[in-house]
């Protein structure tokens, strides 16, 4: 098993957890896509924005089952 079929199911794992329209669930949602999406980047610098946005939605989910507020939002930093 990869490591992204694993990330997979663990994303949809705390997806069903939490249910789909709960602030962990729909931002579980979001990761599951944007693995989706990296896999199938057609340039590595697509790949790496991709994989920063996906790092900032897993950095979200972190932060609210910490406690923050369900209205966090981390953005990546520009790629050059």
């Amino acid at each position: 098993m990869t490591d992204i079929t694993e990330a997979r199911k663990q994303l949809i794992a705390l997806r069903n957890e939490h249910k789909a329209d709960s602030p962990i669930g729909s931002r579980a949602s979001r990761a599951i896509e944007q693995l989706q999406n990296a896999e199938k980047a057609e340039t590595p610098e697509l790949r790496e924005k991709l994989l920063f946005a996906l790092v900032a939605t897993l950095a979200e989910i972190a932060a609210i089952k910490h406690g923050a507020p369900a209205t966090t939002q981390i953005r990546p930093r520009e790629v050059e």
